[in-house]
């Protein structure tokens, strides 16, 4: 049970597709990050503490749905917080490169919202 968290009998469900693959607790809002795969491809599914007493969504907008973030993307990607982002990392095409699109965690209307931080290709 994550510190600080006040009250735990709700019950969470989700329709991840695939397999989980990782589960990770991060930064100081005691956010929780659970990968699945699915035919090489990773699904995210991230749930956010609200002061102690209970949990957000955390709404992760696919890569595909912006053309100039998408370039390159066919799948066999991973993700992962990392270092208080969280990293969408897949293969460039056929050059051979990859991109690392990094998220920061910002409130929305209803919960909370990744938002692209910055996209180098390396």
């Amino acid at each position: 049970m994550p510190t600080g968290r006040s009250a735990v009998d709700d019950v969470q469900t989700s329709d991840n597709p695939g397999e989980v693959t990782r589960a990770e607790v991060a930064d100081q809002n005691i956010d929780l990050y659970i990968i699945s795969q699915d035919n090489g491809s990773a699904h995210p599914l991230g749930l956010s503490v609200n002061s102690g007493a209970s949990l957000s969504d955390i709404y992760f907008p696919p890569a595909a749905a912006d053309p100039a973030n998408a370039k390159g993307f066919t799948g066999n990607d991973g993700m992962a917080p990392v270092e208080g982002r969280f990293v969408h990392r897949f293969s460039a095409g056929d050059t051979g490169q990859y991109r690392r699109l990094e998220c920061r965690l910002e409130p929305g209307e209803a919960g909370w919202v990744m938002v692209l931080d910055t996209d180098p290709e390396y």
